[in-house]
Formats: structure tokens, sequence, C-alpha cells
């Protein structure tokens, strides 16, 4: 791999952990925790996303469960960001949920730290937030995941403008799906098809669509890579985890390189 260039990629993991804060005591998890977990982490994502070893590049990944503290929703909402039910279902016993004192102190605490150590990592080139969905899942618009890989450099929530957010200049996109779909010629590899109207602070605080870094911000991908690839029935097919995460890696530096020439 090319150091001099890829130690300028930050990665950004923030659904992939599922440690428990120790302000939460465990007994007051409800008996639908677990299920709540597996529903809503990113399935390894930790090792999908990690190039370190590879690329000689800066990363930032999310220890603590998401269903707890979601560092990619709005840390001023905090029935999105430290939430007390998702999708209907407690995450707590009922009567032993945290109080708003200490879900904001959660908030200020954790989501802010992820976000702080994104922000203080230098000379970005290239921003990839990482995640993972599965074929069927639906974003908030109800509209159903077909696709393998997702890339994005758009959102359109709820919290943005009216004309949207753009992340990453539009042939950032463009190259970095070229080189996934020349690698992985058999899948199924879109941009921006989903996840259009989902809010991601990481995307809205980090990205931009300029070049280079323009204070905190970087030009943003996000790439959501479907856990039918690389898990059977819950089970994790490591082999393919550990080609996929080879692919991801050829295919960033190849369109960092190809981006500088553009731009040079």
């Amino acid at each position: 791999m090319s150091i001099n260039l890829t130690k300028h990629l930050c990665v950004s993991i923030p659904h992939g952990g599922m440690l428990v804060p120790s302000e939460i005591p465990l007994e007051n998890l409800s008996k639908d925790y677990d299920e709540l977990v597996q529903q809503n982490m990113d399935h390894f994502t930790c090792n999908l996303y990690d190039f370190t070893d590879l690329m000689d590049n800066q990363q930032v990944a999310f220890q603590y469960s998401p269903v707890l503290i979601n560092v990619n929703r709005h840390p001023d909402v905090i029935d999105e960001c430290v939430p007390v039910t998702v999708d209907g279902m407690r995450i707590y016993k009922e009567g032993h949920e945290p109080d708003v004192i200490l879900r904001k102190k959660l908030a200020e605490t954790y989501h802010k730290d992820f976000h702080s150590r994104l922000s203080r990592l230098a000379n970005k080139v290239l921003i990839i937030d990482g995640h993972s969905t599965y074929r069927g899942h639906k974003d908030t618009s109800d509209n159903v995941v077909t696709e393998d890989i997702i890339i994005l450099n758009w959102q359109h929530s709820k919290y943005e403008l009216e004309k949207g957010l753009q992340t990453a200049p539009q042939y950032y996109l463009e190259i970095y799906v070229e080189n996934l779909q020349k690698r992985l010629p058999g899948l199924t590899i879109t941009a921006n098809t989903k996840y259009l109207s989902t809010y991601g602070h990481v995307m809205a605080s980090h990205g931009w669509d300029g070049v280079g870094e323009r204070g905190i911000r970087a030009p943003l991908l996000s790439q959501e890579t479907s856990e039918d690839l690389y898990m059977s029935h819950g089970v994790p097919l490591y082999g393919e985890i550990e080609h996929l995460r080879r692919i991801f890696a050829e295919a960033i530096e190849a369109t960092m390189k190809r981006v500088c020439d553009v731009e040079n």
C-alpha cells in the first residue's frame, strides 16, 4: 500500500460496538436487549473496515452498543441518540430507565468523545463512514434494500436544509463505485439509492463536497455493505470478511490515487 497517501484516509465505524457503559447497570437491561443489539448493530464492521494494517490509515471506532448510545444521531435529540426504546421495544426494564440527566451525561461523554476524536484527526484527504445493512431492510423512507453495497455522498433528512447535504464531490463517489465494481463484478453496487432520508451525524458533521480539509471536515463517502455477503444465518464467514476487507482497501487506495490525479 502507498503509505504516504493512505495515511490521510480516515475511517469512521460508528455502529460496530457492543460494550455497555459502566454508568448503566446490567440488571436494568430488558429481556429484549440482546435481540435489539442483534437487530441494530452493524455486525463485524470493526473488522470489515479496519484497514490499519494494510493502509496505515487513521480510524475511529465506537466500541459501545448503538442501541444504548447512537453516535450517528443528532446529539440534541436525546430520544434518538440515547433512546429508551427502539422500534417500540424496551431497552430497559420498566421503571429502570436512565433519567434525562443521565441520558444527557451519556451523550455528553460518549457521543461527544467519538466526534471529538474524529475531528482531531489531521490531514484528512478522504473519510469512509463504514456501516452494514442486509437485504430486505427498510430505510426511513420504507425503501427496501436489495443491493449488495451502497455508497453515499448525499443525505436529505429532516435535519438538512431544503436542498439536502452533499458530503463529497460527485467524482469521488463515481470513482469509488467504479473501483469496487471492477473488483467485485458479480455484486450489485449502487450510489445514493437508499438511506438518503436517514440522518447520519457523521456525514452531517464531518463531510463536505470540496477538496481536502475545511476545518474539521473532509470529503466523506458513507458505505453500507450487506451482511448477506459475509454472514450466514447469523454466523460470520471470516474468510469472506477478510476477502471484502482487502478488496475495500484496494478500491479505496485506487480511488485516492485517481482523485489526486484528477485534482493535480
